[in-house]
């Protein structure tokens, strides 16, 4: 089911609790980073746990500010997104999306389990474990 979708991404409950990002070949604007932000804050305060997925294999360019943005707020939620967050999972082949990710882990590591792929299949799988083992 769409649960939310603009020119940036779109986000999907594939399974209950279970969120898929997929991520558009834009280059995002400040108000597009920002309902991102705030969509995360959303799921995150109406669900107890939850697991997501990164499709990032269309991601564009993410500038410095966004990532610097992004990784301020991972930084400033650590505690709730560590509480709420099973696992996520990052699927990606595209250099840029792998840098995109380490330009975010430089200003904040993620204090829970996750993955990086380039096969969708097997982030699926090794969510489903880590969902499973929640149990």
């Amino acid at each position: 089911m769409e649960f939310f979708k603009n020119r940036f991404f779109t986000v999907t409950e594939i399974k209950p609790n279970l969120f898929e990002y997929e991520i558009h070949g834009v280059e995002p604007t400040d108000q597009e980073v920002n309902e991102w932000i705030g969509i995360v804050e959303k799921i995150l305060a109406e669900r107890q746990r939850v697991a997501s997925i990164y499709q990032m294999a269309n991601m564009k360019f993410l500038k410095s500010d966004h990532r610097i943005m992004i990784g301020n707020w991972l930084k400033k939620e650590s505690v709730n997104i560590r509480t709420k967050t099973i696992a996520v999972g990052y699927c990606t082949d595209s250099v840029l999306g792998k840098m995109v990710l380490s330009g975010i882990f430089l200003v904040q590591k993620p204090e829970f389990p996750y993955m990086t792929s380039t096969n969708k299949e097997d982030v699926l799988k090794w969510i489903d474990e880590q969902m499973q083992n929640e149990k």
